[in-house]
């Protein structure tokens, strides 16, 4: 028997639209390659040690067979990562001076949590503006989560970006016409640095260098005129520098701290307590066990829930055993504490503001001033 042929639809085809949408990229995919450029750097340094590169590249740089070439070598994937990042950036903003406009609205506006570690530093805690848009480009309902290009979103602009986008609002968003799932609500630097800052900014890395260059090239034989008694002129030339340094460091956490003395403060509650172990280096290189209190809090400002897990601004404290789990016992999970916050980033948050710990920093600083002034020979 015959199969009969199928029946020919009647009327017009009719196309349904697929209205699933779809995901856009996100901030954490925009960061992903900055992590893949700095291994890539390390991995590459790594390789030209191995196979005797750093040889070859130091007999033909001055001051190659010093130590200030390994100096140089410890900061050159940092510098190469900033420069990669500053060109990326200047790309994508190009770019997406080009891309479309539409608008979206806002499904969702909301404070939340990003938690990162690194080895055995503390975890920190970070409140960020997450903003869900919709819009529709290409027939295809895309769903994004991109603020800015620039990502100055958070810290101190973080409430300002949820006011700027909440729940329900009808906004303009940017998208790539080749690729719409790439996306942001905001293409362009929201605050630029001004030029008279770019170039003040510039004048001070040019000076700090060429300081850095005098101290490695002439600096040994102007101090060794100055002061015929010294032993070590280049390990006092070391230590001023670290002094200066400590001392920048001091006045920079001191004045921190005097300000803070004038923040609002607010009530939240322990989420969590207790300590934590890691590892850790002394002087002579050999591994410790340490252990640094573990306290986290939540906190409303301005109808916000924020989290943080600072005891003591611009201060971690670590010791014994005993002594992280006293600290963080002085806070229960689940107590009501006093958090003191920056008014302008209410992220920027502790429960204790210890002033007098920045004189150990002002101690150190002058310890090297001393060890300076003993190895020029100025008690002789």
């Amino acid at each position: 028997m015959s199969e009969k042929p199928p029946k020919k639809p009647q009327g017009p085809i009719r196309f349904v639209r697929d209205t699933r949408p779809v995901s856009g990229y996100t901030d954490k995919q925009s960061k992903t390659w900055t992590t893949i450029v700095l291994v890539g750097i390390i991995g590459f340094c790594v390789i030209m040690f191995d196979l005797g590169g750093w040889s070859v590249l130091r007999s033909h740089i001055p001051y190659g067979n010093s130590d200030y070439f390994w100096v140089g070598a410890i900061f050159l994937p940092m510098l190469v990562l900033i420069v990669v990042v500053g060109i990326a950036k200047w790309i994508e903003f190009r770019r997406a001076a080009s891309w479309s406009q539409t608008t979206a609205k806002v499904l969702r506006s909301e404070l939340q949590t990003e938690r990162h570690r690194f080895g055995n530093d503390p975890e920190t805690v970070k409140n960020v503006p997450f903003v869900e848009y919709q819009f529709t480009a290409g027939g295809r309902d895309i769903r994004g989560t991109r603020i800015s290009i620039d990502e100055s979103i958070g810290g101190a602009n973080t409430e300002a970006t949820l006011a700027r986008y909440p729940v329900g609002a009808t906004v303009p968003v940017f998208y790539d016409a080749d690729d719409p799932k790439s996306c942001v609500l905001e293409r362009t630097v929201r605050e630029p640095m001004p030029v008279g800052g770019c170039a003040l900014a510039l004048a001070m890395l040019a000076a700090f260098i060429g300081a850095i260059y005098w101290l490695a090239t002439g600096g040994p034989a102007f101090f060794r005129s100055m002061f015929p008694k010294a032993d070590n002129v280049e390990f006092a030339i070391a230590a001023m520098g670290f002094g200066l340094f400590v001392l920048m460091f001091f006045f920079a956490i001191r004045k921190g701290m005097k300000q803070a003395t004038q923040w609002p403060t607010v009530r939240g509650q322990v989420v969590k307590s207790g300590a934590e172990q890691f590892s850790d280096t002394d002087s002579k290189g050999r591994s410790q066990t340490m252990y640094r209190p573990v306290v986290e809090y939540t906190y409303q400002v301005h109808g916000h829930a924020y989290h943080g897990n600072k005891i003591q601004l611009m201060t971690e404290v670590s010791g014994s055993e005993n002594y992280a789990l006293k600290k963080a016992g002085k806070y229960p999970a689940g107590s009501s504490v006093t958090v003191l916050y920056e008014p302008a980033n209410p992220g920027n948050a502790a429960l204790e503001n210890s002033t007098g710990m920045t004189w150990i920093i002002l101690a150190a600083a002058l310890g090297c001033f001393g060890l300076a002034a003993w190895q020029l020979g100025v008690f002789k």
